[in-house]
Order: structure tokens, then sequence, then C-alpha cells
């Protein structure tokens, strides 16, 4: 497995600051596909937690649902 160096986690972070502090958007969502572990990471590294899946492709897994609430993220610190 390749190093990283956090740059996906850092620009979701960021994405999600302008989401929250300049758009005022009361909840962030992200779909993706269940065995894309890296990209679940991020997600969960910036804050977003699994609540649900949705089958969004025939014949694939159902895709996983992530959910960050503006509330949420203010109560956690804002993490940057």
């Amino acid at each position: 497995m390749p190093a990283t160096k956090g740059y996906a986690t850092e620009f979701a972070r960021t994405v999600i600051a302008y989401g929250f502090d300049k758009c005022q958007l009361p909840v962030i969502d992200a779909a993706v596909r269940p065995d894309h572990f890296a990209s679940q990471r991020v997600l969960e590294k910036a804050g977003l937690r699994c609540y649900d899946q949705f089958h969004d492709v025939p014949g694939a897994p159902a895709s996983l649902l992530y959910e960050l609430r503006a509330q949420t993220w203010r109560d956690q610190g804002t993490p940057k």
C-alpha cells in the first residue's frame, strides 16, 4: 500500500469548513462504495459517520451513506 500524506483528509476538512461556514449548509452527505476503504477512512477522519446504505448500481453492493451535521461539526471542535 502506498504511503499517504493526508492530503485527501485535509482537503475534505477544508471543503466541510467551507460548506458549513461560508455556505451555511445544515448537513453534508457523502456516498462511497463499500469496497473503497481509503475513501471511507478519509470521510471518517473528516468527521462524517456512516448512517445508512442504498442500492444505486444494479447488481452491485449497496453504497454507504455518510453524514455530518453542522452542529455536530461545531460540537467536535471543527477539526482542521
